[in-house]
């Protein structure tokens, strides 16, 4: 797909020289988007994945003791992961529609005017998908400490039953 992009972009300069440069621009800034978006979709996957180990390691720490500290967390986190999930189905659309804009260069249906007008709009697109995705990585490094404080406490609470127990059995 990029490739054809390329070559379809390429071949609009129709020989000056200014233009074939000027696509050729739009080519490179294009495939990096491409591969932004597809780290940004990782990443996501991986925040995914980390939550669920994170709800994981509190039902085995915390059993079936109900736990309203982890609660609020877990309530924040949900929270999160769910503007998360909206804001990759909005980069997941921002992707089709340029896979779209790539067919339409490509049949000749756009003239370069429009091809460069399309390609700033996905620029601007892009620019907003990377805000959001650093939001998303910031708060899940938020996450990321809230569960460790998490396990301390729940460490914590362990270590003073245990001396609870040592006591009684003295």
């Amino acid at each position: 797909m990029v490739l054809s992009f390329s070559v379809v972009l390429f071949s609009c300069g129709g020989g000056n020289q200014a233009a074939t440069e000027e696509h050729q621009a739009m080519v490179t800034e294009h495939e990096t988007m491409e591969k932004e978006h597809a780290t940004m979709e990782k990443s996501h996957a991986d925040m995914e994945k980390l939550h669920t180990q994170m709800v994981e390691d509190h039902k085995k720490m915390a059993g079936d003791e109900a736990d309203s500290s982890h609660q609020v967390m877990e309530a924040k986190h949900q929270k999160m992961i769910d503007e998360h999930t909206k804001l990759i189905a909005n980069h997941k659309t921002l992707v089709d529609k340029h896979s779209e804009l790539v067919k339409k260069h490509k049949s000749g249906e756009a003239d370069k005017a429009t091809m460069e007008k399309e390609h700033k709009q996905m620029q601007a697109d892009h620019d907003k998908a990377k805000k959001d995705h650093e939001k998303m990585a910031n708060e899940h490094e938020q996450m990321k400490k809230d569960h460790e404080q998490m396990k301390n406490e729940h460490a914590n609470k362990d270590k003073e039953g245990d001396k609870k127990e040592e006591k009684k059995s003295e």
